[in-house]
């Protein structure tokens, strides 16, 4: 009996002998590892199956943050990540990274004869963004009218790029001196009004000695900055 005994105190001995050198393999192997730094490899680009065996075969993991569209990297690719390649960290640790959802192409918007405020609602709507922007003078089209854009309407791009406008800055504004119209008859003053684009209102006067229909003063005075458009008074004497 008392073999029996001294032979199952021997097995518990080994078992926990054992126990205890795996126990201490554990701990001297955490012990080892926890200090160990790895350098960050570069996975910018990479498909996400392919970031990832690169991250374990430097014992370190991928952690996935979120998806973007992006205009030029492919589904499943990598457009960023978090520490940066060339860091010096622990092993063992995630990166964190930006994944690519593709480019998502849109249709573009016709916005040609659309006011600017308009057009830029219409363009923002479709995903895209308003690129340059470039005005021209004509008496054609009313002026901040989109006139011309590019890329064409009815054409597709990627989400987010821009579309250039050309706006109407409307009529050129031209700056006229007033023309001294005194001792002019009222025809002769009217014709020159019609020239310079600008309108003759006519009031009478009495003065003595003056021949008729002759303009004897006006508002504003020869000289005086006036815009086409604009109106001079003439005083005709009676």
């Amino acid at each position: 009996m008392s073999l029996i005994k001294g032979f199952l105190k021997l097995i518990l001995y080994f078992s926990l002998f054992v126990t205890l050198g795996i126990i201490t393999a554990i701990v001297t192997m955490k012990i080892l590892t926890s200090g160990k730094t790895v350098t960050v490899p570069a996975i910018e680009g990479k498909e996400v199956v392919s970031a990832m065996e690169i991250l374990n075969n430097s014992g370190l993991k991928l952690r996935v943050e979120r998806e973007e569209y992006h205009p030029s990297l492919p589904k499943g690719s990598v457009i960023s990540q978090e520490p940066e390649s060339g860091v010096v960290i622990k092993s063992g640790r995630s990166i964190s990274v930006i994944v690519s959802r593709g480019s998502q192409t849109v249709v573009v918007p016709a916005v040609e004869g659309e006011p600017f405020y308009r057009a830029e609602i219409i363009i923002k709507q479709s995903g895209l963004d308003i690129g340059d922007i470039a005005r021209i003078h004509t008496d054609k089209v009313e002026k901040d009218i989109v006139i011309n854009q590019s890329p064409p309407p009815r054409s597709f791009i990627s989400r987010g790029e821009k579309i250039d406008l050309l706006l109407s800055s409307g009529v050129k504004e031209t700056i006229y001196k007033t023309p001294n119209l005194i001792g002019k008859r009222f025809e002769e003053a009217k014709q020159i009004a019609e020239i310079l684009g600008v309108t003759l209102s006519k009031s009478k006067i009495i003065r003595e000695g003056s021949e008729g229909n002759i303009i004897a003063e006006q508002k504003p005075v020869a000289g005086y900055p006036i815009r086409r458009g604009s109106a001079i008074e003439v005083f005709v004497a009676e």
